[in-house]
């Protein structure tokens, strides 16, 4: 079968399409238990992974941030400063400290690289649209 697309020409012929950047949008960043990631998760390792797919940047949210926001996201703004415009981040939302959610919108306007929110209300066991949520949606 063959495709007249010059984009799958070039991916047969480069092993990847120069002429059609990608962006991933959803990655994931650092060690996670029980989940495999060559070079566990680290940002050269995920560079140099990014380069040989033909991806020219990534927004990710840090693991640790799932369960301790602050040093998830001290640990994504890290590598976002070492890879300027390559990587990005998310900012995770945990609903399960209502308190610190003030604070952590005040810091994400001030944070460089961070692009969006990241809910995970199934992980968390909180819903969407309870009242602890609504600081970050109204933001």
């Amino acid at each position: 079968m063959r495709n007249p697309s010059r984009l799958w020409q070039e991916y047969v012929e480069k092993g990847k399409a120069e002429g059609c950047p990608v962006v991933n949008s959803h990655a994931h960043y650092g060690p996670y238990q029980g989940i495999y990631f060559p070079g566990r998760g680290e940002a050269e390792s995920m560079i140099k992974m990014m380069d040989r797919a033909g991806v020219v940047r990534a927004v990710c949210a840090a693991h640790a941030a799932l369960v301790d926001p602050e040093r998830g996201h001290a640990v994504m703004a890290e590598a976002i400063a070492r890879y300027p415009g390559r990587l990005f981040g998310y900012w995770a939302v945990n609903p399960n400290f209502p308190q610190k959610i003030e604070a952590q919108l005040r810091a994400f306007e001030q944070a460089e690289g961070f692009v969006g929110f990241k809910f995970l209300s199934d992980y968390h066991r909180y819903p969407i649209t309870g009242p602890n949520y609504a600081p970050a949606l109204q933001y």
